[in-house]
């Protein structure tokens, strides 16, 4: 929840930056909020200036277009194109009109080191502070990632943002597929289906995917109070969803404000029973949905597939756990809606990692 406070023109200022920035880059969604005000004087409009003129200057930069060659790969190389400075976790440098410090912090609240080499993606705050004479603007900047595919454990994922009451959340558009070496389940049971015969069909094939049981999925990394969000097995960045990200999902808008909470599975293949295949669908090798939910089913806790789960569920875990159980966002051949419910631990199901 971001918290807001009354300060002086250095709000109207910087949103009006932000706006002009995601004009210009096109790229992300940012806010502003003054966290102190200085006595309107000479100084004090000197020092809003100073912190207004390097703040454009260091936005400017952090959007960087995503596959575009990155030539700021640390934030101390950041610092360096502001003829700056960053050691350890804070940048510094002057300008004509003072001096500034600026800190980077990450999902968690944890500040983002100055030789992190993934900070483009795990950056969400900067907390910086301008300072002239006596007169000092301490400002906060929340800052939304650009969504784009990522490349993890020798596979390309590709990337999505959904939109939830004007928030816009990263999800992954394809299964996790992440060799664990122990702990997942390799699906490839059932890889040709008969479809039914009076749409002209003759059979499709199922990819391979995996699934895991959830202490796979967390990797030891288990949620707290003040940390909800964990990484697991996902990327870095990259976080096991919670019940409430898919809960977003029921009412999620695509970017151009098309609603996606009722065509969350794919289409492809027209992979859920009862497999109405059509060979002549102009249709027939495009994905109709963004998310592209695909029914691999589940496993019991000896790995072996449940029947009539493949091709009829799809389970993705959360990391929410209640004693031995954990929740699983769950969509079922029969019904658009998708809904939560608790199974074991130790059974195998599918991921989908979200990056807020």
């Amino acid at each position: 929840m971001h918290r807001y406070y009354k300060g002086s023109a250095l709000v109207f200022s910087l949103v009006v930056l932000s706006f002009l920035l995601m004009s210009a880059v096109s790229l992300a969604t940012i806010s502003a909020i003054a966290r102190k005000s200085s006595l309107s004087s000479k100084s004090s409009n000197i020092a809003f200036q100073s912190a207004d003129s390097i703040l454009e200057r260091m936005l400017q930069k952090i959007y960087t277009t995503p596959g575009d060659p990155d030539p700021y790969q640390t934030l101390a190389m950041l610092a360096t194109s502001l003829s700056s400075s960053c050691i350890g976790f804070v940048m510094s440098g002057s300008t004509t009109d003072g001096t500034y410090t600026a800190k980077f912090y990450d999902i968690n609240d944890t500040v983002v080191t100055c030789d992190d080499t993934n900070w483009h993606d795990a950056v969400r705050k900067v907390k910086f502070q301008s300072l002239y004479g006596t007169n000092n603007r301490a400002i906060e900047i929340n800052i939304t990632p650009t969504c784009h595919q990522v490349e993890y454990g020798g596979v390309t994922y590709p990337a999505s943002t959904f939109i939830t009451a004007g928030v816009p959340h990263c999800w992954m558009t394809e299964d996790l597929n992440y060799d664990t070496a122990s702990g997942d389940k390799l699906n490839n049971e059932e890889m040709t289906v008969v479809t039914n015969p009076p749409t002209g069909g003759t059979g499709h094939a199922f990819p391979e995917q995996r699934l895991y049981d959830w202490n796979t999925v967390m990797d030891t990394d288990l949620p707290t109070a003040s940390a909800p969000r964990v990484q697991g097995i996902c990327p870095p960045n990259w976080y096991i969803p919670l019940p409430s990200d898919f809960n977003n999902l029921k009412t999620s808008f695509k970017t151009d404000g098309t609603p996606q909470g009722s065509n969350l599975k794919s289409t492809l293949w027209s992979a859920w029973y009862p497999y109405t295949f059509n060979a002549t669908d102009p249709n027939l090798n495009t994905d109709l949905s963004l998310f592209k939910a695909f029914p691999a089913g589940s496993a019991d806790a000896s790995g072996d597939m449940a029947p009539n789960t493949r091709g009829y569920y799809a389970h993705y875990w959360t990391s929410s756990i209640s004693g031995a159980n954990a929740t699983v966002a769950v969509l079922q051949n029969t019904s658009p809606a998708l809904s939560n419910t608790s199974v074991p631990q130790n059974t195998y199901r599918s991921v989908r990692c979200i990056k807020y």
